[in-house]
Formats: structure tokens, sequence, C-alpha cells
């Protein structure tokens, strides 16, 4: 029963974390500080900024959409297995 948990629980644990990490251009160490007033922009920002009134760097903000999102992808590739298996195992028929 634990191992059909430890799937659970890596995500519950994982999500916030990322999305702490994706959501701003602090360093890790800065993440976790317990200041609520944001002193960097977010990603997302960082990324439209690439955007101009008339015109858009569409290499640097297809580059910089692939680094965002590649942590995302790491843990999913490392927790597939486990992934798949609570879903198995959760009476899906």
């Amino acid at each position: 029963m634990l191992i059909f948990a430890t799937a659970t629980f890596a995500i519950i644990t994982a999500s916030p974390l990322l999305w702490m990490v994706s959501a701003s251009l602090k360093e890790p160490a800065e993440i976790f500080n317990s200041s609520l007033i944001p002193q960097h922009p977010s990603l997302q920002l960082a990324i439209a900024s690439f955007q101009g009134q008339y015109s858009a760097a569409w290499n640097y903000i297809m580059a910089a959409s692939v680094v965002v999102a590649l942590p995302t992808l790491v843990l999913f590739f490392l927790f597939q297995r486990q992934l798949v298996e609570s879903i198995k195992t959760s009476g899906i028929k």
C-alpha cells in the first residue's frame, strides 16, 4: 500500500516546487524566502518581453518556452512508472 502512496506523494510534493521555480527568475535559495512581494518578473513575462509591438523574436520565444517546460518533462519521465502503476491500481476500468 505504501508503494502506491509514494507516486502520489511525489506528485503532490513536486507540483508546488515546479510552480515556484517556473514562476520566478529567482535562484532556488531565494524561492523559499519569506518575502511575499515578488522582486523579479515571472518567466511568462520574461518570455513575453521577446515580443514587440510590430515583431516577435520567435526563435527566442520558442527556446525559452522549451527551457521552462524541461523541469516538468524531466520529473514526468522520472516518475512515469510510478504514475502509470498508480493509475492502473486505482480501479479505472
